[in-house]
C-alpha cells in the first residue's frame, strides 16, 4: 500500500515535471500550439510561461503529503481543461499539434489524445485517493525509500522522454528521405508555426515580429552552399524593395552562422535569420532549397511553396497573384 501511493504521486509529479520541461525547452512549439487552440496572441507569451510554472508548481507539491491533495485536485482541474480543449478541437473537426510534452508529441491530436488523458486522470484519482485517506501509512515510509522511489521516477521520466524525443527524429529523417511521407507544405489556412532565431546583425528575430508590421511575409529558405540559391540571393535586394509596402520578406539560411553572415553580406542580402540545421523548415514541411513560402497578415498559410529557383522568382515577380488571406 505503501510502495503503491508512494508510487502513484511520483508518477503523477513525473508526468507533470516532464511536461513543463517539455514546454520551456521549446518554447515556439509550445506557443504555436497555444495559438492552435485558440488562445488569443496578447496572451500567449504569458500563457507560455505560467503554463509550465503551474505544471512544475503541482509536480513539487504532489510529494510533501502535506500538500498532496490539493496538488492533486490541482492536477485533476488542469487536466480538465486540457481534455476539454482538446475534444473541443476535435468536435470541429480540427487536429492541431498538442505538443503537450514539447516538440517531440507534435503529433496531431486525435481519440489516442483522450484516452492518454484518461489514463493520466486515472493515476491522479488514484494518488488522491491514497494520500487523502492513507496518508498517515505514507508518512511512515522510511526517509530513504521515499528519496530512492523519486530517483528512480526521475531517472525513468528522463529516459522516456529521450527515447521519445529519439523517435520523433527518426521519423522527420524517414520523412525527409521519402518526399511521399507527408506532403509538402503545411495546408492552406493552417495557423504557421512560430520561431525565434538569430539574425546575421546580432539581433535576434521571430515570426511573430515579422507579423508585427501587418503585413503579409514570405520566408525564403536558402543555403550558403546551395548553387540555385546562390543564383537567387542577389535578386532578393530588388524584390524588397518592389514589395516593401506590401510584403516582409525575410530570408532563412541554414549552418554556420558565421558562413551565413559572410554569405549575406557579400550579396547585400541585408536583414536574414539563420536556423542551425532545418527545424524551422521541417516544421514548415518544406524538403531542401530554395523554398519560398507565403503567410497572410495573420500568420497562416496562404499557399502552396515554391520550390527551386523558378518558382520562387516566379513566386516573387508576382506574389499579388497569390490569394493572401488578410
Amino acid at each position: 500500500m505503501i510502495l503503491a501511493i508512494w508510487s502513484s504521486r511520483l508518477l503523477v509529479a513525473a508526468v507533470f515535471a516532464v511536461a513543463a520541461w517539455g514546454k520551456l525547452s521549446d518554447r515556439a512549439a509550445a506557443r504555436h500550439a497555444l495559438r492552435d487552440f485558440g488562445v488569443p496572441d496578447r496572451f500567449v507569451v504569458a500563457a507560455g510561461w505560467a503554463l509550465p510554472a503551474v505544471e512544475l508548481g503541482i509536480a513539487a507539491a504532489m510529494l510533501p503529503s502535506a500538500t498532496a491533495v490539493p496538488a492533486c485536485g490541482a492536477a485533476l482541474v488542469l487536466l480538465a481543461i486540457f481534455t476539454g480543449a482538446i475534444a473541443e478541437q476535435l468536435r470541429l473537426g480540427r487536429r492541431p499539434s498538442c505538443s503537450c510534452f514539447g516538440s517531440v508529441s507534435s503529433d496531431p491530436i486525435g481519440p489516442w489524445t483522450l484516452v492518454r488523458n484518461a489514463a493520466i486522470a486515472v493515476l491522479i484519482v488514484a494518488a488522491l485517493w491514497g494520500s487523502w485517506l492513507h496518508d498517515d501509512v505514507v508518512e511512515s515510509l522510511p526517509v530513504e525509500r521515499a528519496v530512492g522511489l523519486a530517483a528512480i521516477v526521475v531517472l525513468a521520466a528522463i529516459q522516456v522522454r529521450q527515447a521519445v524525443t529519439v523517435q520523433a527524429l527518426r521519423r522527420e529523417v524517414e520523412d525527409l528521405r521519402d518526399p511521399r511521407a507527408k506532403p509538402e507544405g503545411l495546408p492552406i489556412g493552417t495557423l504557421a508555426p512560430d520561431f525565434e532565431l538569430p539574425g546575421i546583425d546580432g539581433r535576434r528575430g521571430s515570426l511573430r515580429a515579422l507579423l508585427a508590421a501587418g503585413r503579409p511575409v514570405a520566408l525564403l529558405f536558402v543555403h550558403p552552399g546551395c548553387g540555385p540559391c546562390q543564383s537567387l540571393i542577389g535578386e532578393l535586394g530588388q524584390w524588397r524593395d518592389r514589395w516593401h509596402e506590401t510584403l516582409v520578406v525575410m530570408p532563412i539560411g541554414s549552418g554556420d552562422h558565421d558562413a551565413n553572415t559572410a554569405w549575406a553580406r557579400e550579396h547585400g542580402v541585408g536583414e536574414m535569420l539563420v536556423q542551425d540545421g532545418s527545424e524551422v523548415a521541417a516544421r514548415y514541411r518544406l524538403r531542401g532549397v530554395p523554398m519560398a513560402v507565403l503567410l497572410d497578415a495573420r500568420g497562416r498559410v496562404a499557399a502552396p511553396p515554391a520550390r527551386g529557383p523558378a518558382e520562387v522568382r516566379e513566386f516573387f515577380d508576382h506574389p499579388t497573384r497569390v490569394p493572401v488571406r488578410t
